[in-house]
């Protein structure tokens, strides 16, 4: 926590924190020096917090001689807006150097006869900024054995291009360890292979065209790695981690069992960090030799959280990775790191919404990575790991994901996302293969849809001003109109059953919760903070919602009173996810199950009694991993979707009644997203929410070192 005499208020209160904490702290240092005590006294602790959160502190105290500019920047620095503190030290420490300049004695000379007797007015004065003003020294030439000297700044680059472009999904770069070349996945043949392209010029090869494997488009899960030495590129393709020579190609190896995939290898190449993928369940993460023996688990499989993009630091100490409790690192997502030998996680990017991608640059001082804190898409952003500082480094339209440094921070790659959302309509025929019609363009970003319980109107979850909110439209999408506002990220819809009332998701307030606003809009209301997995279903009688989220090592079922905002266990024999509620009264659940990746739908009661419905999870049921389901109009029948993950999907209609209840409605191509379902009123046709990536490579470069 810190030292109470110096906490900021925000730091007090335990909210987040940054530099201009460290500005608050450095006023207090300051006025200690000046006036002999401490600006914000108290007799206990508490005492101590309650001076800082509403207090003042007395400038009177200071010294005579104080410069009106110094006593300026204190009143700065006590801000306890943070957003009217001055946010960089730099900028005081010009002042403090500003106000030595103008003053009668130099602070050279106080030092160096100091008086046997208590210093007052200007030499007191200059008696505290030359004991800083040393510190400064000391530092500066190494007195002080700080970890790394100096700022890091943000890397800043000269040219930026689109170094791959073309139809295809090109993505999920990594650039050499002498930075002459880039490896990429791309699917421009069909399948998707790795590439390589060397930055002095020259047509990409395709690496893996010849070896008869379909390279998966784990884009999310790991991404390509580069060996230390550069003669080897690692991927993913059936499950499993396996690598090729680089840069110009061979033989595909296997390097680890299947399920165990994202490897990457340390800065000095004698070990390897990879995931071992648990779908549903969850993932743990696990580091070895570099040959894939003596294994050790250093972040275990934890209530249904998924761990993505290992990446090591410099020093190999530690391994930073994506955490969420969704498989697709949508929100929200965060970035925690964990001991190289293993140990507890630790936070490092906490967000309601995502940060994800992370990279250590080559001197460790900074963090690389994407996140959304203030928008629906990705940017690029650079921490100060001394400070905590954040900087955004890119701006304008597109996602930005895969950030990848080069060793001499003179080049940086990384993926530039076109993405798509649309709403389709899907006809449910199963006497010939059916196609998707498209409802919106899937330029406005339309997911979630829900119809209303008479039919008469669709709402969803829109990117159409620029946030994710609420918006409702006819049922042919006619007259859109936005039912919430706001910054926020407004998901997950659901209707109550007399159609008054939509609960959603959203992170209004900094935190993920459960909200509901009326049908006609207005002002949403708070029903509870909940960390919702996926969907959100009410009962038929209005009154409760049901949910999924983690607890303990595996995801359940929660059911949470709307009026009162209370929340109870639905207990289930196993894990549960995606819950849907019938008309009927009874709740529909997809079971995730550990082995070999799979997760089966499972049907329960209310009141906790499981229902007997063994072909849903016979030996001949299709796996519907990290899926979901949906009860048709007359709670007769399910509608099923299986995203597998790099694999193709696929979507299913269920009738629980029948010995052979399973029939595919069609198959997903590789790389497709849903969000969301909704079966038309008359039951005739399904309403989804659509996701397509389309992504390039992009290369940035600066002429001189920084």
């Amino acid at each position: 926590m810190g030292t109470v005499t110096y906490m900021s208020p925000e730091q007090a209160r335990g909210l987040p924190v940054d530099a201009r904490s460290d500005t608050w702290s450095l006023g207090v240092v300051l006025y200690e020096m000046m006036s002999g005590r401490t600006p914000f006294a108290g007799a206990t602790t508490s005492d101590v917090i309650a001076a800082i959160l509403e207090r003042e502190p007395d400038l009177t105290r200071l010294p005579v001689g104080t410069p009106a500019s110094i006593r300026r920047l204190l009143q700065r620095c006590f801000e306890k807006d943070v957003r009217r503190r001055r946010r960089d030290i730099a900028d005081a420490g010009v002042e403090i150097e500003d106000a030595l300049s103008f003053s009668e004695v130099a602070a050279s000379e106080v030092l160096a006869k100091p008086k046997q007797r208590t210093p007052s007015g200007t030499s007191l004065w200059l008696l505290a900024v030359g004991a800083i003003v040393l510190a400064g020294v000391a530092y500066a030439t190494g007195w002080f054995a700080w970890p790394q000297m100096g700022t890091p700044a943000p890397p800043v680059f000269d040219r930026v291009v689109r170094f791959v472009s073309t139809p295809a999904h090109e993505f999920g770069p990594v650039i050499s360890p002498d930075g002459k070349w880039v490896a990429y996945l791309s699917n421009a043949r069909g399948p998707t292979d790795v590439w390589v392209k060397f930055i002095a010029g020259g047509d990409s090869v395709n690496l893996t065209a010849t070896s008869n494997i379909d390279v998966q488009a784990t884009d999310y899960i790991g991404g390509l790695d580069v060996s230390p030495d550069g003669t080897q590129i690692a991927f993913v393709t059936q499950g499993a981690a396996w690598v090729i020579a680089a840069p110009l190609g061979g033989a595909p190896r296997r390097v680890l069992s299947p399920g165990d995939n994202a490897l990457h290898w340390s800065p000095d190449g004698k070990r390897i960090v990879f995931v071992r993928a648990g779908g549903p369940l969850g993932d743990a993460l696990l580091v070895a030799d570099a040959d894939g023996q003596n294994e050790q688990i250093v972040a275990k499989r934890e209530g249904a959280q998924h761990i993505h993009w290992p990446r090591w630091s410099a020093d190999g100490r530690f391994i930073y990775f994506n955490h969420g409790s969704q498989n697709f690192n949508i929100e929200p997502t965060e970035i925690f790191r964990v001991a190289a030998t293993g140990g507890p996680i630790e936070r490092v990017v906490g967000t309601a919404r995502r940060a994800a991608y992370p990279f250590l640059s080559a001197d460790g001082r900074g963090l690389i990575y994407a996140a959304n804190p203030d928008g629906v898409d990705l940017s690029l952003w650079w921490r100060d790991l001394q400070t905590g500082q954040d900087t955004r480094l890119t701006t304008g339209v597109g996602e930005y994901t895969h950030p990848i440094l080069s060793r001499d921070g003179r080049q940086l790659v990384g993926t530039v996302i076109d993405s798509r959302q649309s709403l389709e309509r899907i006809p449910l025929a199963f006497d010939r293969p059916v196609a998707a019609e498209p409802l919106t363009d899937g330029y406005s970003g339309d997911i979630d849809p829900v119809w209303s319980p008479d039919g008469s109107r669709l709402v969803f979850s829109s990117s159409r001003t620029g946030n994710r909110t609420l918006w409702s439209a006819g049922s042919h999408m006619e007259r859109p109109a936005p039912l919430t506002t706001g910054i926020a990220i407004d998901e997950r819809p659901a209707f109550s059953p007399d159609g008054q009332q939509i609960a959603f998701v959203s992170d209004r307030g900094g935190r993920r919760g459960v909200w509901v606003v009326s049908a006609d809009g207005g002002s949403p209301r708070l029903v509870a903070h909940a960390d919702v997995v996926d969907t959100l279903n009410w009962s038929p009688d209005g009154r409760r919602l049901v949910y999924a989220t983690p607890i303990g090592d595996a995801p359940g079922l929660m059911i949470m009173d709307v009026a009162e905002g209370t929340t109870t266990r639905l207990p289930t024999p196993a894990a549960a996810t995606a819950p849907a509620w019938s008309r009927g009264n009874v709740i529909a659940y997809v079971e995730p199950r550990g082995g070999k990746i799979g997760a089966f739908a499972r049907l329960i009661r209310p009141d906790g009694q499981p229902i007997d419905a063994s072909p849903l999870d016979g030996p001949m049921a299709p796996t519907i991993s990290n899926g979901f389901l949906a009860w048709s109009p007359d709670g007769k029948q399910l509608a099923a979707v299986a995203l597998p993950g790099a694999a193709g999907g696929s979507i299913w209609i269920v009738d629980p009644r029948n010995p052979a209840p399973y029939k595919k409605l069609m198959d997903l191509p590789a790389g497709v997203f849903l969000r969301g379902l909704t079966w038309a009123r008359d039951g005739s046709s399904i309403i989804v929410g659509r996701y397509r990536w389309s992504g390039d490579i992009f290369l940035a470069e600066r002429s001189v070192p920084q």
